[in-house]
């Protein structure tokens, strides 16, 4: 092993005592590296051992030799010499006796636990390596539990997913044949393009005036060309108990697992069972709103007994609040000694969570229960350390094994044969991706610049762009387009603020509310949450919409949208919740929120942290859709951006997305894909040992 040497000018201990006083790295991250001091090789563990820290806040799990080289760098003037070698550092690393070791023997490892850990040559704090291991295990070690046969399962999948041809039929007076052409890709469950550009089989379809017609005309398309993805998550779900549903915008995730929902029920019953217990999750009070709401209108439009639709339920809770939280503690009421009492767990928003609150989530779940992860893996990652939604799908288009090809096929009559794996990976079986949009046609501006932006193609979406399509209004960012966007944020608003001073139901104000939004990149700044909510509380007030206080020690009115910033489990309020101040009947202050249960009303002097919400960043924007969205993204001078933060804002417009940006900032936000680095891709790809 080589000689470490400091320079004379300043210690190692000194240096890390700069970066802490800089903001470099935390006071926890000076801390840690400290307790190395007493190791052999000590001052080379105390650079490593603070850097592995210190990546936690940025979202990494752990460092490679090749990111701990680098951060020595970007720190500057690093005391040991052999700081840009990165062979130096896995040799010492290797070597050390004060670092956990990690090859194929496990369990030999597991009763020598040490703060630091080494395998895949990344280093790691040994608690985020033991939860990595852990997902990687709960995913990997699953089998099989489909205990109905395909005779069993498809006339109710069939029921389940049927289309009303009518409806195909009627289109036909209504529409021009571009539009036919558009409307038939929507309604049938075609995927191959060349089919749905034939102009011989849309003249086909156009002249079929019967609905016996236009059913045997659709069936009699090739097997190969129609796949439903919606059914083939369904049937996923009936295989193992074990799913991940990854889908973008409009492709139906919550309206796919209500119906798989009610295909397990159905067959649950039919076997002379109890029906599933199930719960439903999401991440925040705000997500797990809409996912209550999306299940109660999905379940309205199920071809189902009224029996079973019975059995699904519609109130969704945070994760947290089906954990049980214990106040003033990290742990959590339901845990591996007590799990949750439930048969089925179904998780929205999944990209939301965080590798800590996964574990725990998982940790809970008991042995035989099914678990269903619903997420879009291109959205941003969690606000905290991991990305485990996207390392899962790393392996969504790997393909499937034998065994479940053929169960897909013989429920469903599809054609899956390509799909199949030479090498299958256990945790590729465990994966669907929804891959039709059904809120954007193929030509759609909002759903081509999502395309194009999550493919990183920078000059695609720029033409897209400046093509001023109707639903993409775009400006180059500057003082005039400032100046517009905040005239639209005006009008955007103004509709619930209209209301509220007409006296309108507080549900009616919600509902305007919720039709627009502003997101932005930033906190701070007066490109930012802070900086812009001022501005327009100065520009609404002007035109009268609000009426600000007189007194500085006040910042309530009538119409102050506010966004709760931490969960206060007393009050039932969750860090992103939404309440809009407006006054009771004998004129007192309060602030309205939605609930599965009505409105609540709470006192100003009740609430959590929170901020105006006027303007919003684009991470508390997920989970949430807008008929309209304006965004205003920074020069790439002033913050690093990146095409989730851009592809998450566009996919929460569903009407139309406003664009306020530089066309460079544009093209960094394309080119810069977030890595956020684990070793659980690669303990998949290997098998958990």
């Amino acid at each position: 092993m080589n000689n470490l040497t400091a320079t004379p000018s300043l210690s190692v201990t000194a240096w890390l005592q700069q970066l802490k006083q800089a903001g470099a790295i935390s006071a926890l991250d000076f801390h840690f590296a400290k307790s190395f001091a007493s190791s052999e090789q000590s001052e080379a563990l105390m650079v490593a051992a603070a850097i592995v820290s210190n990546e936690l806040n940025a979202g990494h799990i752990c460092v490679d030799m090749t990111t701990l080289v680098r951060r020595c760098q970007l720190l500057g003037a690093c005391p040991i010499e052999q700081y840009q070698d990165s062979q130096f550092w896995l040799t010492l690393l290797s070597q050390s006796t004060s670092i956990q070791q990690v090859d194929s023997d496990l369990q030999a490892n597991a009763a020598q636990a040490k703060p630091l850990v080494l395998q895949y040559q990344r280093l790691y704090l040994h608690r985020y390596w033991h939860y990595e291991q852990q997902i990687a295990q709960y995913f990997a070690h699953s089998e099989s539990v489909c205990r109905f046969s395909p005779a069993d399962i498809t006339p109710r999948m069939q029921r389940l997913f049927s289309r009303d041809w009518a409806m195909l039929l009627k289109a036909k007076s209504r529409y021009s044949r571009e539009q036919m052409a558009v409307y038939a890709e929507q309604f049938l469950d075609v995927y191959d393009p060349a089919l749905l550009s034939n102009s011989a089989w849309l003249n086909q379809l156009t002249h079929i005036s019967d609905q016996p017609s236009l059913t045997e005309f659709v069936h009699g398309i090739a097997a190969s060309s129609r796949i439903n993805w919606q059914q083939l998550a369904a049937l996923q779900a009936c295989y193992q108990p074990r799913l991940v549903i990854s889908g973008g915008p409009g492709t139906g995730k919550t309206t796919t697992v209500t119906r798989l929902l009610a295909l397990l029920q159905d067959l649950q019953l039919s076997a002379g069972k109890a029906p599933l217990s199930i719960q439903l999750v999401a991440p925040t009070g705000k997500a797990a709103a809409r996912l209550s709401e999306s299940i109660i209108g999905a379940k309205h439009q199920l071809n189902a007994s009224e029996q079973t639709i019975a059995t699904i339920p519609e109130q969704a809770s945070t994760i947290h609040r089906l954990l049980g939280v214990i106040p003033g503690r990290a742990e959590f009421r339901h845990h591996a000694d007590n799990p949750l009492a439930l048969d089925m767990l179904v998780v929205d928003e999944a990209s939301m969570i965080d590798m800590p609150l996964m574990v725990k989530l998982l940790a809970a779940m008991p042995k035989q229960a099914r678990i269903i992860l619903l997420g879009d893996k291109d959205q941003l990652a969690s606000v905290e350390a991991g990305a485990v939604l996207g390392d899962l799908c790393a392996f969504i288009s790997h393909g499937y094994s034998a065994n479940l090809v053929a169960f897909l096929q013989a429920c469903s009559g599809f054609n899956l044969a390509p799909q199949q794996a030479s090498s299958p990976l256990a945790i590729a079986d465990k994966l669907c991706l929804l891959r039709k949009s059904y809120r954007f046609d193929a030509r759609s501006g909002i759903g081509l610049l999502a395309k194009a932006v999550n493919q990183g193609r920078a000059e695609q979406a720029l033409e897209l762009l400046q093509s001023q399509r109707a639903d993409l209004p775009y400006q180059a960012l500057n003082q005039g387009a400032y100046q517009d966007l905040l005239t639209r944020v005006m009008q955007g608003y103004q509709p619930y603020l209209v209301a509220l001073q007409q006296g309108e139901a507080m549900e009616q104000v919600f509902a305007k509310f919720h039709r627009f939004q502003l997101l932005v990149a930033l906190r701070n700044g007066e490109l930012g949450v802070t900086g812009l909510n001022q501005r327009l509380e100065k520009l609404l007030q002007k035109q009268g919409l609000i009426a600000l206080p007189a007194s500085t020690d006040s910042v309530w009115y009538i119409g102050r949208p506010v966004m709760i910033e931490q969960n206060d489990h007393e009050q039932q309020l969750y860090n992103g919740d939404i309440g809009i101040c407006a006054a009771d009947d004998t004129g007192q202050l309060m602030v309205a929120f939605e609930s599965a249960n009505g409105l609540r009303w709470l006192l100003p002097s009740r609430l959590p942290a929170h901020q105006s919400v006027y303007a919003m960043t684009v991470h508390k924007s997920q989970g949430s859709e807008f008929h309209q969205v304006a965004m205003l993204l920074p020069p790439a001078k002033q913050a690093l951006v990146n095409r989730e933060l851009l592809y998450t804002a566009i996919t929460r417009a569903k009407s139309t997305f406003s664009l306020y940006a530089d066309p460079d900032s544009i093209s960094a936000a394309c080119r810069n894909k977030t890595q956020r680095r684990s070793g659980l891709v690669e303990r998949l790809a290997n098998g958990v040992e």
